[in-house]
């Protein structure tokens, strides 16, 4: 059953992203300019843990604006990252990607997180919609390809 909602609050923004995350089987993408320290809370991580764990072909995809700020503020995510190298994608994007402003989750191309602007908590969230998750996955297929992996050499180490 489709349900989709307005978000108008950082701790909606949180809870609607730690509601989702549980719902992934196969996939899961996020854009953002960099991961706040709410990523890196134990029970984010363990349920990004069990989501590697979940499927033998799980994809858990990050693009980021800035991946070199992941050690700081999400350490967690970081051993995560060694753990399940098989399973996690990190890029960082180019140049002409930085304009994007606004993040992003995806799940199994059927649930999604979408805040309108980084510098505000006002977002929309939608379970079983693939028809608006589709639009997102496509956005998330052009920054994907505007970035580059994070390589061994990079400061995350990986």
């Amino acid at each position: 059953m489709k349900l989709t909602r307005s978000l108008s609050t950082y701790a909606e923004c949180e809870a609607a992203i730690s509601d989702l995350i549980p719902l992934g089987v196969r996939s899961i993408r996020i854009f953002d300019r960099y991961l706040e320290t709410t990523w890196d809370r134990p029970a984010r991580i363990e349920a990004l843990r069990a989501f590697c764990l979940r499927a033998q072909r799980a994809e858990l995809q990050l693009v980021l604006h800035d991946a070199g700020r992941l050690p700081r503020t999400c350490p967690r995510l970081v051993a995560l990252l060694g753990r399940f190298a098989h399973v996690i994608a990190v890029r960082e994007t180019r140049p002409e990607a930085h304009h994007a402003a606004d993040p992003v989750v995806i799940v199994d191309d059927r649930h999604y997180f979408h805040r309108f602007h980084v510098d505000s908590p006002r977002a929309s969230v939608g379970i079983d919609d693939p028809v608006h998750t589709q639009a997102l996955r496509e956005r998330f297929s052009e920054l994907w390809e505007a970035s580059d992996p994070v390589s061994p050499g990079s400061p995350l180490g990986l």
